[in-house]
């Protein structure tokens, strides 16, 4: 049964050859219409952070304004600073 089967296969593939080519053209390509665009989207926002990195974008600046009435108490901050010398 299974070599029957594997025959006529065999026998329809090699009588079409045209039909066969193209059949497995369409398989490739809708294969790569499904992985390309989700494989460049990936890519570029790996890339995207990456260069946002090399840039600074991923440190965050915190400043005071000078004419503000109430100071900010850096004592209740819970965060520890690991670039400052004092250790806070």
């Amino acid at each position: 049964m299974f070599r029957r089967t594997i025959y006529v296969s065999v026998r329809s593939v090699l009588s079409r050859p045209i039909h066969t080519l193209l059949v497995v053209q369409g398989i490739a390509w809708g294969a790569a219409i499904g992985v390309f665009p989700a494989a460049v989207v990936r890519g570029s926002l790996e890339r995207v952070e990456r260069r946002g990195e090399q840039y600074g974008a991923d440190r965050v600046i915190v400043v005071q304004d000078a004419t503000a009435k109430r100071r900010f108490d850096w004592s209740v901050s819970t965060g520890r600073c690991h670039s400052c010398s004092s250790g806070n």
